[in-house]
């Protein structure tokens, strides 16, 4: 989360996969707290500009500067979670 925020510009675009909320269930709220548990999605909080919360496809590729996702792509890692969540440069 505050690493997008010190290290990606604010007028950039993300990309967040959502095939990653897919496998996303919770039995407990206090599990939120750990990162472990967290989708990627909760660090669109700490970025300040556009994002996009959709599928990798050709057509959102084009709309962004960075994709966060656990997939393995073809882009530079440019962070990586302990837990597999990658941000990807484009």
């Amino acid at each position: 989360g505050y690493w997008i925020n010190d290290n990606i510009e604010k007028d950039s675009v993300i990309l967040y996969d959502n095939q990653d909320m897919q496998d996303t269930k919770y039995v407990e709220t206090e599990e939120l707290s750990e990162s472990k548990f967290r989708p990627i999605y909760a660090s669109a909080y700490y970025h300040r500009g556009p994002h996009i919360l959709d599928e990798i496809t050709e057509e959102t590729l084009e709309q962004t500067d960075y994709i966060i996702t656990t997939q393995e792509l073809e882009y530079k890692i440019i962070y990586e979670t302990e837990y597999g969540a990658k941000v990807y440069e484009k």
